[in-house]
């Protein structure tokens, strides 16, 4: 090793590992994050369609335009729904 003081060394010795572990949070916690995150989002998407579908069924089987203008404008409300699409299967 280098002409290093005890001082110095010591400082190496606890700060290294203090360096490892910080950079480990600064690039796990956040991937981590994100792919939780847009997990959620997904999981969030998937309950709106699965509720909007549900509640819509009815409506269309009966041909009750006013219903599901309504059922769209209730799902509507969430400030995550951009837009919704019936698919007829």
């Amino acid at each position: 090793m280098l002409n290093l003081s005890l001082k110095q060394k010591l400082i190496l010795l606890f700060s290294l590992p203090v360096f490892i572990f910080s950079l480990f949070l600064f690039i796990y916690v956040p991937a981590k994050r994100e792919s939780s995150l847009i997990q959620s989002i997904e999981e969030k998407a998937q309950v709106i369609g699965k509720m909007t579908a549900f509640s819509i069924r009815p409506a269309l089987f009966f041909d009750d335009i006013t219903t599901v203008e309504e059922i769209f404008q209730n799902a509507g409300q969430n400030k995550d729904v951009l837009y919704l699409v019936i698919k007829k299967k």
